[in-house]
């Protein structure tokens, strides 16, 4: 999908260690812009009945496809994860400059 690099930077904060792997096309496909990409990988990556404040439990950072444009609302990024308040799933949006150094970084 134009717009994302196809790649995460997975990090360990643990074993300090990180790697990158690609996500395929269809997924931008079926899962569409940031918040689709942010709600996938959780709901991939996290384990059923996770404890929200495990080890198991990611915290995942996605830009919005046209993030570093001119465009009206380009500013946005979202952090994924699994509430500790509710066990749910929590996607809070915000914007700044953070969101530039994910998108710079060549991640999704």
């Amino acid at each position: 999908m134009k717009g994302f690099f196809n790649k995460i930077l997975r990090i360990n904060l643990t074993t300090k260690t990180f790697k990158e792997e690609t996500i395929p096309d269809s997924v931008f496909e079926t899962y569409l812009g940031g918040k689709g990409l942010g709600t996938y990988l959780l709901m991939k990556e996290n384990p059923p009945g996770v404890d929200p404040l495990s080890l198991g439990n990611m915290l995942i950072f996605c830009t919005e496809p046209i993030t570093n444009t001119r465009n009206y609302g380009s500013f946005r990024h979202g952090v994924f994860t699994k509430s500790p308040l509710t066990g749910i799933f929590f996607a809070p949006h915000s914007s700044s400059k953070r969101r530039n150094q994910i998108k710079s970084a060549f991640c999704a």
